[in-house]
Order: structure tokens, then C-alpha cells, then sequence
């Protein structure tokens, strides 16, 4: 660390990068590069740092902080496709998914967020990116203290950014040994007030024990994939289900997200940013609270894996991309 010198490699599966570098950028937003990774020639998928390659003082400090992350970047997807934040072991990164069925009392609202917790068992020190859709009208963020189904006191604020309405933040905020062993106990949770909802629109807990969320798919990925034979019932134009439900590629967009069900008026087919409470995943899943048959009907059903991408597109917010 003393000379910044930097070496390894990046080995990737299933994406035909363009790109792979060394960003500098807590989790939950973005940074400049600040290595390049060179293609493989004999390797398929792998990516290497070049010889001699250097950070700067400013980026070591960077790295020990949880600042730097890889990110892959594709013709599909060319402000990156695969990412990963690099984290020494002192600090912790942590996403939460937000909705409004987790405020206390529960709040229906059509919006989502994601947060990103970055913890420093060390230093004693949080930072926390914000990143909802449908709350731009939001007067305040903030990470509370309290267990789940509870509510609790403010821990630290969140500032609304200039540009983004959607994105508030703090970055390297101080907090007692304490206060890191109630993250530890899995007793923050992030908070976004409107107007509309002064107590709280939206909220988040941060459980420290959960492991990362998978990569989220695209919807154009999960169209050839979870969603691939779904138009051969769901042709669209029927007066019932299943064919009244256009799952064609489309319109499988229009047809599922902010829709409700029509088997469960009260829960939406894809609510965005709470794949718990989405009856699409529900219906993938063969929970026993559905109504009428697990999905795709008669099978084969999907795979766990694939389900799990169709629920980390949902709470990356179900967006169509």
C-alpha cells in the first residue's frame, strides 16, 4: 500500500465486456476510472492490470475506505453491466431495497429506491447513497435506529442532491461503537419523508447479515429468459387470463409494472422495488397465497437463480431497460 502498486485480474462469465476498470466512488454511485484493465489475449473473460500500474496516494486512501470498485461495461449495457465494490476488511457494504410497505404503518405509494450502506467497523464511520424513483418531491432522508417493524431516532441525515432529486446521500458521516453494533444487530433503516407522508414514504432496513443481491438483470435479459415463453398463453386481446394479459416482449412492460393483479387486485404484478410483495414473483415462486396455478403453467418452473434475477430487477426499481 505504501508504493500503490496494483496488480491482479478480473475473470468474467456470461458478459462480452468492452471495458473493465477501477472506478473511484463509495457503493450506490458512480466515479471516475482510475485503472484501465487490459483483455486477455489467451484467456477468455479475463482482464488484467498492467505492469506497473499505480494508484495515487489519495486513491489508497480511497481503497481503505471502501471507495473503489470494478466495473465491467458492455455494447448492451456501456455504463456498465457488472460492478463490485472493493472493501478491505474492516469495512462492510450493505443494500436495502425500499418500499413503502415496509414503513410503519405500511404506505402504498408508487415508488422504490435503493440504498447503499458502507460501513467502517474501524473508523466508525457510515456512508450511506440513496437512489428512489417516484419521491422527488422528498423533503428529507435519513438513517434512523430501530429493528424492523419498529420505528427509532435519527441517526444520521441524508442531504438531497443539486441534479438528481432522487439521490441523497453523506459520505464518511462519524458514529459511535455503538451505534456500529446496532448496524451489526441489524437496527438501522433508511427513511424518505414527502409531504404526502411526513413519517415516512419510504423505508429500507439495513440487515448487515444479508448477503449482497444478485446482479440485476435488464428486462431485455429476463425476456429471453424468465419471461421467454409467457406470450404463448398471455397473447393479449382475450376478455380473461390468461389470455386478456399481453406478455408479448413488447408490451410485458405495460402489461406487469405498476399493474394490478387482476387474480389479487390488492398487490400489483410487479411493484417496483419490493419483489416480496410483487404477485409476479409470487406467482414464479408457487406461494401459497396465490390464487389459481404457479406460473409458467403446467411448468417446467423456473430456477431459483432466474427468479432471483427477475427479483433483483424488480428491486432495482422494475425499470424498462
Amino acid at each position: 500500500l505504501g508504493t500503490g502498486a496494483v496488480s491482479g485480474k478480473v475473470t468474467l462469465n456470461g458478459v462480452n465486456a468492452t471495458a473493465v476498470t477501477i472506478n473511484e466512488a463509495f457503493a450506490g454511485s458512480t466515479g471516475p476510472g482510475a485503472i484501465t484493465l487490459a483483455a486477455n489475449a489467451g484467456t477468455a473473460g479475463e482482464w488484467d492490470v498492467a505492469a506497473g500500474a499505480l494508484l495515487t496516494a489519495d486513491q489508497v486512501t480511497a481503497l481503505l475506505e471502501g471507495k473503489l470498485y470494478v466495473i465491467a461495461t458492455s455494447a448492451a449495457n456501456p455504463a456498465g453491466e457488472l460492478r463490485g465494490q472493493i472493501t478491505p476488511a474492516n469495512v462492510k457494504v450493505t443494500f436495502a431495497a425500499l418500499a413503502g410497505s415496509q414503513e410503519v404503518p405500511p404506505v402504498t405509494i408508487a415508488a422504490s429506491g435503493m440504498a447503499a450502506a458502507t460501513v467502517d467497523a474501524l473508523a466508525n464511520t457510515v456512508t450511506v447513497h440513496v437512489n428512489a424513483t417516484g419521491v422527488n418531491d422528498a423533503t428529507a432522508a435519513e438513517v434512523d435506529t430501530a429493528a424492523a417493524g419498529a420505528t427509532g431516532p435519527k441517526l444520521v441525515a441524508l442531504t438531497k442532491d443539486n441534479v438528481n432529486a432522487g439521490h441523497w446521500s453523506t459520505e464518511l458521516a462519524g458514529v459511535s461503537a455503538a451505534d456500529v453494533g446496532n448496524y451489526t444487530a441489524n437496527k438501522w433503516y433508511v427513511n424518505v419523508v414527502t409531504p404526502a407522508d411526513p413519517s415516512g414514504a419510504l423505508r429500507g432496513q439495513i440487515d448487515a447479515t444479508a448477503a449482497p443481491p444478485p446482479a440485476a438483470a435488464t428486462l431485455t435479459q429476463l425476456k429471453t429468459t424468465a419471461f421467454a415463453v409467457c406470450a404463448s398463453c398471455h397473447t393479449g386481446g382475450g376478455a380473461a387470463l390468461p389470455s386478456s394479459m399481453d406478455l408479448h416482449p413488447a408490451q410485458i412492460y405495460a402489461s406487469i409494472v405498476g399493474v394490478a393483479s387482476v387474480e389479487q387486485p390488492a398487490l400489483k404484478r410487479v411493484a417496483p422495488g419490493d419483489a416480496a410483495n410483487s404477485y409476479v414473483v409470487q406467482k414464479l415462486e408457487g406461494a401459497a397465497t396465490i390464487t389459481g396455478a404457479r406460473m409458467p403453467f403446467g411448468g417446467p418452473y423456473l430456477d431459483q437463480a432466474t427468479i432471483d434475477q427477475v427479483k433483483a430487477w424488480i428491486n432495482a426499481g422494475a425499470q424498462n431497460n
